[in-house]
């Protein structure tokens, strides 16, 4: 029950954080952190270091792509709610995964071994 807590507080945060507040000139709402647009991308690439992702906020098409690459000393995971993704990525190496997600949804994704220290994120489809 704790654990579900965590992660609805978790993805609320991040809904919040990646809200819109403004909206682009082609009338969709534009983030109000920085989402990362990677749809025009052959692969999306998300680093995970200092017990963090980078980019924290991503958007990608529902076929994409992604390469997880760890550069910490330690493992980490790349889990997206909603989704049957759930990666280990070992320390120093690189995991790839396709996308199989719905365009229009939004999804937030974590590292089950440090999502406590904040190791947590957003992915837009679009």
């Amino acid at each position: 029950m704790r654990l579900a807590s965590v992660l609805s507080i978790g993805a609320l945060v991040l809904m919040a954080a990646c809200s819109s507040n403004s909206s682009s000139s082609s009338g969709s709402p534009s983030p109000s952190i920085s989402c990362t647009d990677m749809r025009s991308e052959s692969t999306v690439t998300i680093d995970m270091q200092n017990i963090a992702f980078h980019p924290k906020c991503v958007i990608a098409s529902g076929t994409q792509t992604v390469n997880l690459v760890n550069k910490d000393s330690v493992i980490h995971n790349w889990t997206v709610t909603g989704t049957d993704i759930n990666v280990n990525v070992q320390a120093g190496q690189t995991q790839t995964v396709t996308l199989n997600i719905t365009a229009g949804s939004t999804h937030a994704f974590f590292c089950r071994f440090h999502q406590a220290q904040g190791m947590v994120g957003q992915i837009l489809v679009k």
